[in-house]
């Protein structure tokens, strides 16, 4: 029952108070795609969506008219983190991934890539079987990383291997529920032997847990949907035990790792705390090979810190940092100056302080903007001059 305050019932909450603090640290992302890349991609761009998920805007729709400071000023106010940029050229794909708001930016070259779709297809009597291609996952994947330990100082990888980090909510093993791992998303670091620029795979699983102290052949009885064919059969024990010897299907568990039969902490798909499990890996998709050609150090811009095809000594990183900050410096000269000679022009055909243009910070304002409000301005001052 509800308690009684001053005549009326107040309703006892019940459900756990969300803390405010939790948000804090999950990071948030945008995927998005720029220019014509093909009906193919286009799909990628929804698995990766699908695949990031919840902590991305799964129904993100892009109009030609967007620029990318259009989402850099929303990203601020949705707590958006990072932006995973598609696009296209003739010659291959590409990915750009970005920290918000002032970079870095790492750019891959999409070398092979395989949609949801073809890999669920591929697997169509796992598809049968379980539910876990249909299931619409509402927490975040875990990140697993291999190849990427004991990386040099000037290791570019370095760098990447931070951003990638950084894209997933962090690990607390103190808070986790096991009922909220239910993906994994591996990215594998190779080099190849042959000298050839090192590339890094990307796959999605999602995680099942099998129990592993039950026959092979009662398990197969328990999920079967449908009653077996036990018409040939002389005795219920030849369907449990197999007629054939040295036959495993694909269920079998031949298939299953020693390192893969653990015991539970937690209640988890089902399965109760402290019985031994095996845990198993089925692939969802997407797919990627990912080739790192360039690092930059602002967003979509500024020093190139590394290039694959462009290889620079440090006297000449040197050098180009410098003109860049020369380009910079002229540059914001050339505003001020620009904006003393409006307001000494103002004075001359006395424009009035009180105009209908309020001061706003333009670099929060889109480009769109920005000419509208020029245009407006213009107008006022020709008026006044007449």
């Amino acid at each position: 029952k509800m308690p009684k305050k001053g005549g009326y019932r107040k309703k006892k909450r019940t459900h756990v108070e969300e803390d405010p603090d939790d948000d804090e640290y999950i990071p948030k992302s945008f995927i998005i795609r720029r220019g014509k890349i093909g009906r193919f991609a286009t799909e990628l761009v929804k698995d990766m969506r699908n695949c990031m998920y919840p902590n991305t805007a799964i129904n993100l729709h892009e109009r030609k008219n967007n620029s990318l400071k259009d989402f850099l000023g929303v990203s601020g106010m949705y707590g958006v983190t990072h932006m995973m940029i598609f696009t296209a050229t003739e010659k291959s794909n590409y990915m750009r991934l970005i920290k918000n708001p002032k970079g870095p930016t790492l750019t891959f070259r999409i070398k092979d890539y395989c949609l949801s779709k073809d890999i669920i297809s591929f697997n169509q009597e796992h598809k049968r079987k379980n539910k876990i291609f249909t299931e619409k996952f509402t927490t975040a994947p875990l990140l697993v990383m291999s190849g990427f330990n004991n990386l040099e100082e000037d290791d570019s990888f370095k760098l990447v291997t931070a951003m990638l980090q950084s894209l997933f909510p962090p690990l607390n093993v103190e808070k986790i529920k096991l009922d909220e791992c239910k993906r994994v998303v591996l990215f594998n670091l190779i080099r190849p032997d042959d000298g050839t620029a090192p590339y890094i795979e990307f796959r999605h699983y999602a995680l099942h847990a099998r129990q592993r102290d039950v026959n092979r052949g009662i398990k197969r009885l328990v999920n079967n949907s449908r009653l077996p064919n036990l018409s040939r059969m002389g005795d219920i024990a030849d369907y449990i035990l197999g007629k054939k010897a040295g036959y495993y299907s694909s269920e079998s568990e031949a298939d299953d790792l020693p390192n893969s039969k653990v015991e539970l902490a937690q209640d988890f798909q089902g399965k109760k705390k402290s019985s031994n499990v095996a845990i198993r890996l089925y692939e969802v998709g997407p797919r990627m090979k990912l080739d790192l050609l360039k690092i930059q150090e602002g967003f979509c811009s500024g020093n190139v810190i590394y290039h694959q095809l462009v290889q620079k000594s440090k006297k000449e990183i040197l050098e180009t940092s410098r003109e860049l900050k020369k380009k910079r410096k002229a540059k914001e000269e050339r505003k001020k100056e620009q904006e003393e000679n409006i307001k000494k022009k103002e004075k001359e055909l006395g424009f009035d302080s009180e105009s209908e243009l309020e001061e706003v910070d333009e670099s929060k304002l889109t480009r769109k903007q920005r000419a509208a409000r020029k245009k407006k301005m213009a107008e006022e001052l020709v008026q006044k001059s007449k």
